[in-house]
């Protein structure tokens, strides 16, 4: 072999021992690369959640990872803090920032950590020296802005409660100079408006949030309360409804919107309102205020039985002298309806206005609040015609209302619709009485609830529907009935 063509096999050897070299190590930095990109996608994960147990799951897989050492010691020294180790921790926060200077996500997540745990002047610090590493950290101008307005409300000291509440503003403005179209902030100023005392001037900035995101219920409510303090009724009600549809949860929102139509004269509207809204309330006490309204507002309208339920209900909870003075005088009276009553609702509910109470009266459903079941009637007793409205040719049509108790007896009756004469009334309340009831049926359980049956005494026994077409429930059962009296030709003497 010559010794050129050694010579070309030892370059031709030596240049493929350098690609492979060079492979190795490109391998080996796409590697690298692609360890350092998941970390990356980790850390922001663990920013984005605010869950400490997320947090903590976040930080063991990116140790997992053997990240740089800025980040590996961050991770260490956030298990420390949640450990309760603040000096080690804090240590390792300190050699993280000592190493990589714009690292806001630290200090940030530090910062969550003592905010949590009730150490409010630790967080500020941390979210600040997060914003003066990174100033456009979103995240941390937030949770700086919410800090700020949470410490002004607690504190005792004017001067300190003014200085933390223009630097929560001015936190926010200077976000939004980043991020023009971010929701969250132009709420975030919304707040500090209302917090410094400038309502009028958060309208504005939640009218823009509420433009860029439309539907979000905490921002509609707060523009329905803002509307509501300025004696804009009309959109401070749209705002508050639509933001109870997509967010029914929401009491205050509840009892202000029903103080708006007791104020306008709706009493039914806000009875209806509050009867439905305190279910989906989880907060017990919550659900008993708006209770105690519902018992109050009854009262003038002499549902005695249902205004007790619900002042009972309310009274396990609230304990307070005026439910225990509207039950003494429920007991104590057997007038359905009386000047005391009336009294009782407005000394509860002042901003109510009454003053149409005969109208609002003639509103209420045969069963108030609308029931998922309604009240059956079984069977209809027959009503005896009276021989003397027989002799005279009297004929008629009574609309009787009956009170059935959740185990299905009626326990009052009375005339809704007076056919005209007394004695076919009365004959109506009679086989009323005598009639077979099921309960109404609301969230699974049997409820009272008014049943409204017609009787017709009718001379000629012509079977046909109510004159407007309807089926005798004014709730539209179907199983009901007409109940007339067939009556046969009178003879001169009466028989």
């Amino acid at each position: 072999m010559s010794q050129k063509m050694r010579e070309r096999r030892v370059a031709t050897r030596v240049t493929l021992c350098v690609l492979s070299f060079l492979v190795c190590s490109a391998s080996s930095v796409f590697v690298a690369r692609a360890e350092d990109q998941l970390v990356k996608e980790l850390l922001d994960k663990m920013s984005d959640t605010r869950v400490e147990s997320s947090r903590a799951n976040f930080a063991r897989q990116i140790l997992m990872l053997e990240p740089s050492a800025p980040i590996r010691s961050f991770c260490d020294g956030y298990l420390l803090l949640l450990a309760g180790d603040d000096a080690a921790a804090e240590s390792k926060l300190d050699a993280a920032l000592a190493k990589e200077k714009r690292f806001g996500q630290a200090l940030y997540m530090y910062g969550d950590v003592y905010g949590t745990r009730g150490r409010q002047i630790e967080a500020m610090g941390a979210y600040r020296r997060a914003l003066a590493m990174e100033p456009k950290l979103l995240s941390a101008r937030l949770a700086l802005g919410r800090l700020l307005l949470e410490r002004a409300g607690q504190s005792s000291i004017p001067d300190s409660t003014t200085a933390l509440r223009s630097e929560a503003l001015e936190v926010v403005r200077r976000g939004l100079e980043d991020y023009p179209q971010d929701v969250s902030l132009y709420a975030a100023l919304g707040d500090a408006f209302v917090a410094v005392g400038q309502p009028a001037e958060a309208v504005s900035p939640y009218q823009v949030a509420d433009q860029l995101e439309p539907g979000k219920a905490d921002i509609e409510s707060k523009l329905g309360f803002l509307y509501a303090d300025q004696g804009e009724t009309a959109l401070a009600q749209s705002y508050l409804a639509m933001s109870l549809q997509s967010a029914p949860n929401n009491p205050a929102a509840v009892r202000r919107l029903a103080d708006l139509y007791g104020k306008e004269g709706q009493i039914v509207t806000a009875l209806t309102l509050l009867s439905q809204g305190w279910k989906p309330v989880r907060d017990t006490q919550e659900q008993a205020q708006i209770r105690r309204a519902i018992g109050f507002g009854l009262l003038p309208f002499g549902e005695r039985v249902k205004s007790r339920e619900h002042l009972e209900r309310a009274r396990d909870l609230l304990k307070d002298k005026e439910i225990e003075l509207a039950l003494a005088w429920i007991d104590s009276t057997t007038a359905p309806t009386d000047g005391r009553a009336l009294e009782l609702a407005r000394m509860v509910l002042p901003t109510w206005n009454f003053r149409r109470l005969d109208e609002e009266r003639m509103k209420i459903d045969a069963c108030w609040p609308p029931p998922e079941v309604a009240p059956r009637l079984v069977r209809a007793a027959d009503p005896i015609y009276p021989p003397q409205a027989r002799q005279r040719g009297n004929e008629g049509e009574a609309l009787v209302k009956g009170l059935v108790s959740p185990e299905g007896d009626l326990i009052e009756v009375k005339i809704a619709e007076s056919s005209g004469y007394a004695d076919l009334d009365a004959a109506a309340l009679a086989a009323m009485r005598q009639s077979a009831v099921m309960p109404a049926v609301s969230s699974g359980s049997p409820i009272a609830c008014w049943i409204q049956v017609p009787f017709r005494f009718s001379l000629h026994g012509a079977a046909r529907r109510l004159r407007d077409g309807r089926l005798p429930s004014t709730l539209g059962t179907a199983g009901e009935r007409v109940i007339e009296h067939e009556t046969p030709a009178t003879t001169s003497d009466g028989k």
